[in-house]
């Protein structure tokens, strides 16, 4: 609270915060004008202060991840692209399997023609990599404990990218 001293006997009282016009001496009762500091005027600082800070903050998270967004370089699509890929090829050899009674083609090329038990599952374009590279087939499957086939290529990184 503000501390004021009265301008007739010099003694010193405190007023409310926010008071202004005229006051009375709690000793001498002389009446003097104060003019004090609008009411609520800190706390409005400390609001504008603390919405400032709440939008700095979100244009700094903003950016960061507009940045983190934008450092996804067009390799981290093309694995993205390959791993959808790789997953097409699989679904293309389980419906061939299917319609043949489990049994999976002898090659990748089977799944891209149409003959009398069904197809084509997947066109020719499907069974290569964003790199050009055509998928490979290990019908064992070990990444899906021998339920279904793996199908995989391998990035310029040499990074595995494969349908499990």
């Amino acid at each position: 609270m503000p501390e004021v001293v009265c301008q007739s006997c010099n003694a010193s009282f405190e007023i409310a915060r926010g008071v202004s016009g005229s006051v009375h001496c709690p000793r001498c009762c002389a009446r003097f004008a104060v003019q004090g500091e609008p009411e609520g005027r800190e706390d409005a600082s400390l609001a504008s202060f603390l919405l400032t800070t709440f939008l700095v903050s979100q244009f700094l998270l903003a950016t960061v991840l507009i940045l983190l967004f934008l450092s996804q370089g067009p390799d981290d699509s093309k694995e993205t692209r390959a791993r959808a890929g790789a997953i097409n090829v699989g679904k293309a050899l389980r419906a061939y399997a299917q319609d043949r009674g489990g049994v999976y083609p002898d090659s990748l090329d089977r799944v891209t023609h149409t003959d009398r038990k069904g197809g084509a599952y997947l066109d020719p374009e499907g069974l290569l990599d964003p790199w050009g590279n055509r998928y490979k087939v290990d019908y064992a499957g070990p990444q899906h404990d021998g339920r279904e086939p793996d199908v995989y290529t391998t990035s310029p990184e040499g990074r595995l990218i494969g349908n499990w």
